[in-house]
């Protein structure tokens, strides 16, 4: 049904007036007088037929303008609008000083008006009011003038996409202007007849303004109209405001009484459905029911199967579960409406009232009945999900896996399979999901989907146990789906997988490549930290400080930070950038550390004041280390580091006791630090001169400790032994050992000097 105002106002007494005279003054003309009594009787279509025969036999007749009007107006009768339109056009430009040419001019507007064509119409009607303001019919063109624009406003805000309030903007110079023409015409004391009509299209114009109040008042005031057309659409908008301001019962009144005084009009069967909306709206439930009953038995315009879902969803948010469930279940019962849409709705609503049962069966009757379209596959995932509310897990992955087996080529397959793959991950039977993950993977996917489904194929199998498989999986991604939202995480795992194979490069070439790509995401600070620890592990220490201090600086506050913090700082001691690196270790003494690593920092700190010379800092700081046992540093650093410090304070004994700690000599593997430990056992017997004692040490270096350095620097100080206690001959043996076993050490220069003197001493004594 066509909204807003009908305007129906042509009357066959406003075509009269000298007709007749015109007719009878024609007798001659047997056409014109059968069309003259055709017309006179109402006999519109014959009449026409008449007027029509005339203009072909004699198209340029006396009484050709008589024929053009009367036949037009016939037409206008006939609701032949566009013809009777063209017919007008035709008389005002022939007969332009007939006396009907100003009736023809608004016949022209009321025309299009009547056809819906309203810009035309508001063209007309503007140019006739424009010439004669005060003519014959100035209130009627008023009045559809005003209709016309609003008309024209109606559907362009009907049909605008924006709130309300933003239409009623755009559209306010062309409604105040409608308005204008309404409240002129209810003003005029000649404006009896169609003053009510104005009225309610005033009404109209002042609710599509967003004036709401206004609206319903001018509304309220044409109830009880005596046109019932206006009083029945007075009552169906008046009750649609009420509704729309949250005022249901209000609404429901007035659409009652509309159906009530006008049960046979359009009106009334347009609020069939909204007094039912606006009954449950209210809580009002029987009556919402009998309303419905009352639709329902309409003989047209009864409920379609939408407006049965929108009162089964409407009855649900009122609490009135049963009826939402009826009338959803009547739909998927309805010959007509009985599909599997309608009963997944039905089940639905049975899971929402908390029917879990109930929509299981609902569901379970059409899982197992004739019906095996793809269509069927949708309802198997619904009856999965339901069983999974029930705690019935085994079902519910036997159900998902039907579907996927049944239905491989729809996409239900494929979210059957991942969902089937998540409860059987929650039951931990992570070597199953590892190959529901992989039967995924051999379905048709999009690449997106299939990215996701390698990805979490490649963690069941890590869950599982098999870690070569996952790397596998975790590759495939990497290198076959680099637009994934999957490839930064798979690819920071392969990272990581061969950072843990020892594989240093290969991990540093693939966070390169993650850090290229990672931004500030999620994973860059990992990414970082990797890249740190894997630079690290392989020695390098000038390469794990630019990650680190990116992690420190770009994500201060992430929980990697104070590791990454600590590593950087140890990286830059290596590195051998001292005093950079007392910096970093002054500050880590400020934050929180676990103890390991916290004694760790007292450690280097007290090596950095060593080597600024600076022994009681030294010992102040790795003092709390020696009255802890558990401390969990390096026992040769540690003892070494002692040792120096008795060494500075003269305690010669007590250095020797520290530096036999650290030395290690009872392991199979020992460190650089131990054999420079055992190095300085031999200093502290060449210090109190007991140089038998100390190249008895010095070579337990060369022995002991396979680090070529320091066998090159105890040769070097056992052969000085050796010189002190005039044993030339063993001196210049080990001068030359360490010229022929360590000819790259920098201490060949010395062994060569020492060489050269003993050997020019031997020459002077046998001179």
């Amino acid at each position: 049904m066509r909204r807003g105002m009908i305007l129906v106002l042509w009357a066959l007494a406003a075509i009269g007036g000298s007709t007749s005279e015109r007719v009878f003054a024609a007798e001659e003309d047997d056409l014109m007088v059968l069309a003259a009594d055709h017309y006179a009787a109402g006999r519109w279509e014959l009449a026409a037929a008449s007027f029509e025969a005339l203009l072909e036999k004699d198209p340029d007749a006396p009484l050709r303008a008589d024929a053009i009007f009367y036949r037009a107006e016939c037409l206008l009768q006939m609701s032949r609008f566009l013809e009777a339109g063209e017919l007008y056009r035709i008389f005002r430009d022939e007969f332009a000083e007939d006396s009907r040419t100003q009736l023809a001019r608004f016949r022209s507007g009321e025309v299009a008006y009547l056809a819906e064509q309203y810009p035309e119409s508001i063209e007309q009607f503007e140019a006739l009011l424009a010439t004669s303001p005060a003519g014959p019919h100035h209130l009627q063109a008023r009045v559809y003038l005003a209709g016309a624009i609003l008309a024209t406003e109606e559907k362009r805000v009907l049909q605008a996409d924006t709130s309300t309030d933003e239409a009623a903007a755009a559209t306010e110079s062309p409604l105040t202007r409608a308005i204008e023409l309404f409240e002129s015409v209810i003003d005029d004391p000649a404006g009896e007849q169609v003053r009510a009509t104005a009225q309610f299209g005033r009404a109209r114009c002042l609710d599509l303004h967003g004036k709401t109040s206004l609206a319903a008042t001018a509304y309220l005031k044409l109830l009880e109209s005596p046109q019932p057309t206006l009083a029945a659409q007075a009552h169906y908008y008046l009750g649609r405001l009420a509704a729309a301001s949250g005022e249901p019962l209000r609404a429901v009144e007035t659409w009652e009484t509309l159906i009530e005084k006008w049960p046979d009009s359009a009106w009334a069967r347009e609020v069939y459905g909204p007094t039912t909306a606006a009954h449950l709206q209210a809580d009002q439930i029987p009556e919402a029911r009998k309303s419905l009953a009352r639709w329902q038995a309409a003989p047209e315009g009864r409920p379609s199967a939408a407006q049965l879902r929108h009162l089964a969803r409407l009855a649900s948010e009122a609490e009135a579960t049963d009826w939402s469930l009826e009338l959803y279940a009547q739909l998927a019962a309805d010959n007509e409406t009985k599909t599997l849409a309608a009963i997944q709705r039905l089940a639905a609503a049975q899971v929402e009232a908390g029917r879990l049962e109930e929509a299981a069966e609902t569901l379970r009757k059409a899982w197992d009945g004739p019906e095996q379209s793809a269509a069927l596959a949708v309802a198997g995932l619904q009856l999965a999900e339901v069983y999974r509310q029930l705690d019935q897990s085994s079902k519910s992955i036997g159900t998902y896996l039907q579907v996927a087996e049944r239905w491989p080529e729809t996409p239900a397959a494929a979210t059957a399979l991942r969902h089937a793959a998540v409860l059987v991950i929650e039951e931990k039977d992570y070597v199953r999901a590892a190959e529901i993950f992989g039967q995924l993977r051999r379905l048709k996917l999009n690449d997106t989907a299939r990215a996701e489904a390698i990805y979490r194929h490649g963690w069941a199998l890590e869950d599982a146990g098999k870690p070569q498989e996952a790397h596998e999986a975790f590759k495939t991604l990497h290198q076959n789906h680099p637009e994934s939202a999957f490839w930064a995480d798979a690819t920071y795992r392969l990272a990581e997988n061969e950072f843990g194979q020892g594989n240093h490069e290969d991990a540093q070439s693939l966070l390169t490549n993650l850090l290229d790509r990672a931004g500030d995401g999620e994973l860059a600070p990992h990414a970082l930290y990797l890249a740190g620890r894997v630079a690290v592990e392989g020695g390098d220490w000038a390469g794990a400080q630019q990650p680190l201090s990116g992690l420190i600086s770009r994500f201060p506050d992430s929980p990697l930070a104070p590791s990454a913090a600590y590593w950087r700082a140890e990286a830059t001691f290596q590195a051998g950038d001292y005093p950079q690196a007392a910096d970093y270790f002054e500050k880590l003494t400020t934050t929180s550390l676990p103890t390991e690593r916290a004694a760790q920092v007292a450690l280097r700190r007290g090596q950095l004041y060593a080597r600024a010379g600076d022994w009681q800092a030294t010992r102040n700081a790795i003092s709390p280390l020696l009255s802890e046992e558990s401390a969990e540093v390096s026992a040769d650093e540690l003892y070494y580091l002692l040792g120096r410090c008795r060494m500075a304070a003269a305690d010669i004994q007590g250095a020797r006791t520290a530096f036999l700690r650290a030395a290690q000599r009872d392991r199979a593997e020992k460190s650089e630090t131990s054999a420079m430990a055992q190095w300085m056992i031999g200093e502290t017997f060449m210090h109190q001169k007991r140089y038998a004692e100390a190249a008895a040490e010095y070579f337990r270096v060369v022995s002991l400790y396979p680090y070529p350095r320091w066998q090159a620097a105890a040769l070097l100080q056992a052969a000085q032994c050796y010189e002190r206690r005039n044993q030339q001959r063993d001196a210049e043996k080990l001068y030359r050992q360490i010229i022929r076993e360590y000819p790259e050490s920098e201490f060949i220069s010395p062994a060569r000097e020492k060489l050269q003197a003993i050997l020019r001493g031997n020459s002077g004594t046998s001179s």
